[in-house]
């Protein structure tokens, strides 16, 4: 009986330190954020003092932004934020935000063993801010008849040649499976390339 006992609360120790380190994992922020807010700047900003919050005043760089949006530049964003002192595989840190809703809704620590680790990201320095690149794409593929979308991708991080920073634009037409893609300096402008592929 009382190794039956003993079990019983040692299952119940585990489950809740197990608990208590999925909540130490993921933080519910669920913090407002103005309407207007819809570029990766913007956002940026927008999330900067749960970052400092949360993680610590310059403990971790930005490294990484998905971007899954609708026609007026609104949808959901995530943000990859790796530890600068890391030596190996540095800790990632996740915030998801739903610009739709205009919430900056969780932080998510992905730790060390998440295989991802971002370079920094200087967005300070970019010319060129998220709907610019859009706009820019859209100017790339105006002249064509056939051209139209319904879902847009927008992707950064400093794994493109050299770790050098770019913008990816993919523009979805899933009617025809078409993808019109873009890769974008942001920093001059410069258009590295541009095309259409099946998906």
């Amino acid at each position: 009986m009382k190794m039956k006992t003993f079990v019983i609360l040692m299952s119940i120790f585990l489950i809740s330190q197990l608990s208590g380190c999925f909540l130490q994992a993921q933080t519910k922020i669920n913090a407002d954020i103005k309407s207007n807010v819809k570029s990766a700047k913007q956002i940026i900003e927008a999330c900067s003092p749960y970052v400092n919050k949360y993680l610590g005043e310059n403990k971790y760089h930005l490294g990484e932004i998905q971007m899954a949006l609708d026609e007026n530049h609104k949808g959901k964003v995530e943000l990859y934020y790796a530890e600068k002192s890391s030596t190996g595989n540095p800790k990632v840190v996740e915030i998801d935000v739903d610009t739709t809703k205009n919430k900056i809704l969780l932080l998510d620590r992905l730790g060390n063993d998440s295989k991802l680790d971002p370079g920094e990201i200087n967005f300070s320095k970019w010319k060129l801010d998220s709907i610019n690149a859009y706009e820019k794409t859209l100017n790339l593929f105006s002249s064509d008849p056939k051209f139209k979308f319904n879902k847009v991708k927008i992707y950064t991080s400093n794994a493109y040649e050299d770790n050098l920073e770019v913008w990816e634009v993919l523009l979805h037409d899933s009617v025809n499976r078409n993808s019109y893609w873009s890769i974008i300096d942001p920093y001059t402008g410069k258009v590295y390339g541009h095309g259409i592929r099946k998906f």
